[in-house]
């Protein structure tokens, strides 16, 4: 039977080994034997320590400024090179990570809410999205799924800048449902299923009309600081005041009669003016759809599948289901969707290392195959390769070009 209970005691050297390899982008020999002996609790405290202040933003070698703020402009480089070093600066930041978890979070989440760059063609967009990541990295799962309705990135890749009232677009709102929140569960028609039904998804849509990508990105969400989507309306005022009028968003009712409204609720949007309605009310929509989906208990347990997948392994049997997913999706609810609880006892606990039970052909030890990233940068740290002076920028974004990037094209 597998086990959710704390495994106690102190790490061995070959768990320390496993849970610094699931936690981190690769292990050192140093921070190997630091962990070997340590009370697995306090080991795995010390992994999942939030930044105490975000990194400073990527340089461009071209102007040896930031591109971020300020804007980039023409004396900057081409933005394709700067998506690159965009993408360079997070790898060393993955390779000098040290013990702790959070450039892996940032990295989960980018696989969760997965953008690619071949759509979205700017950089600026995609630092801002990665920042969002990592400030939510060991925060509210909740919280974060609000904030992506609103993400340039996200509103650029899944086309939510072209869902108005009258052409109501359902990219966003169909991903929100099946892969970012609640999941599908059992198919019960030709297009619907347990946890939601087309009819779902074409009202969700509806909660969201209005978004543009704001390219300017100076309209800035309050609780983050960073750069956020616009609603569509008739002031140029940045940041976007929350009186402001949007007669793109739709001002009718949105009525969910689903399991996913639980049998019938209804989203009453707030009407300023005959067919307008204020940014405040219209984020206030989208508040309101984000908690319905989150009510629901399966979208506890969708999002714990994920990680567990992400952390431990990919097949989850009946046995995984009960004794695993279903008490980590009750911790999460219990704590309002605060990702830290949920990851404190999935890293704690006997099953996560195969301390569980004494069958050997079920240990969970190795059985992650590496991506070329996780690979290319365990083998920087593991083997400590010296990357010389690293305040040569050019220099730097050519051994990460030259290593990784030809092999993540849309990652």
């Amino acid at each position: 039977m597998a086990s959710i209970n704390p495994l106690g005691g102190t790490l061995t050297r070959t768990q320390a080994a496993h849970l610094l390899r699931r936690t981190t982008f690769g292990i050192t020999k140093q921070e190997v034997d630091d962990f070997t002996g340590t009370a697995s609790g306090t080991a795995v405290d010390s992994i999942l320590q939030p930044y105490t202040e975000a990194p400073e933003p990527p340089i461009d070698p071209q102007t040896g400024e930031t591109w971020l703020n300020p804007a980039r402009t023409d004396a900057n480089s081409d933005d394709r090179d700067l998506t690159n070093y965009f993408l360079t600066w997070w790898m060393e930041l993955m390779r000098n990570n040290g013990a702790n978890i959070v450039e892996k979070m940032v990295h989960f989440y980018h696989t969760h809410f997965t953008t690619k760059k071949s759509k979205v063609s700017s950089s600026t967009a995609l630092y801002y999205q990665n920042a969002l990541f990592r400030f939510y990295a060991l925060g509210n799962f909740k919280t974060l799924a609000k904030k992506m309705c609103t993400d340039n990135a996200m509103l650029v890749f899944l086309d939510g800048r072209l869902n108005e009232d009258g052409d109501t677009q359902e990219n966003f709102a169909r991903e929100l449902l099946e892969l970012y929140t609640i999941g599908k569960g059992p198919q019960i028609g030709p297009d619907d299923y347990t946890h939601y039904t087309e009819e779902d998804v074409r009202e969700a849509a509806r909660v969201l009309t209005g978004y543009d990508y704001d390219d300017t990105f100076t309209n800035t969400d309050p609780d983050t600081l960073l750069p956020r989507g616009i609603l569509k309306s008739s002031t140029n005022v940045m940041p976007q005041p929350l009186t402001a009028m949007t007669s793109r968003h739709d001002t009718d009712p949105k009525v969910f009669n689903g399991s996913l409204g639980d049998g019938g609720t209804t989203i009453e949007p707030s009407i300023v003016a005959s067919n307008s309605t204020t940014v405040e009310a219209a984020l206030a929509e989208m508040d309101e759809l984000v908690e319905m989906i989150f009510a629901r208990e399966e979208t506890a347990k969708f999002i714990c599948r994920e990680l567990y997948r992400y952390f431990v392994y990919y097949d989850i049997t009946n046995e995984i289901e009960t004794d695993i997913i279903e008490p980590l999706a009750t911790t999460f609810r219990d704590n309002d969707y605060e990702i830290l609880p949920v990851l404190q006892q999935l890293f704690n606990s006997e099953h996560f290392y195969d301390a569980d039970n004494a069958i050997t052909n079920d240990d969970n030890f190795g059985a992650i195959i590496k991506s070329p990233l996780e690979l290319t940068i365990g083998v920087f740290r593991f083997l400590e390769i010296d990357f010389g002076d690293t305040s040569d920028l050019n220099r730097l974004y050519t051994i990460y070009s030259d290593a990784i990037l030809p092999r993540l094209e849309d990652q």
